[in-house]
């Protein structure tokens, strides 16, 4: 075993035992502030992210690089697995509202061009303004 494939074999160890703690702490936060804070839990629910699956499911997931050890089929699966279902737990989706009060029309933007050809309004000078009201 050459030097360089010990010094890649460490900086693998160290990005796992990273990775395994940023997704510990994220679903731990996430948990957190579903417990902590019951309008943002609300709001977030709403919206379509349920925070204590998220935040179960990255803790989850960081369980399963805990184990990372050795490289193997099943570890490979597992985290294969774990991914997945943390991706699903983090999709924020909504069910299609029934009623009028929450419906959210989606309107594609252009955000290239600032105005609408037909929303032009020629300004009138303040003369004629005036004049028109007496």
């Amino acid at each position: 075993m050459s030097s360089l494939q010990i010094r890649e074999y460490s900086q693998a160890v160290r990005n796992v035992a990273e990775a395994q703690r940023i997704f510990r702490d994220l679903g731990v936060q996430l948990l957190a502030i579903g417990e902590s804070e019951p309008a943002v839990r609300m709001v977030m629910g709403l919206l379509g992210l349920n925070l204590d699956l998220a935040g179960q499911k990255l803790i989850g997931l960081s369980e399963v690089y805990a184990k990372a050890t050795t490289d193997s089929e099943e570890l490979r699966r597992e985290i294969a697995t774990a991914v997945l279902e943390t991706r699903a737990a983090l999709a924020v989706s909504r069910d299609r509202s029934r009623n009028n009060l929450t419906k959210v029309q989606v309107e594609p933007m252009n955000l290239f061009r600032t105005e609408h050809p037909r929303q032009r309004m020629k300004a009138k000078p303040i003369r004629q303004m005036t004049t028109a009201l007496r």
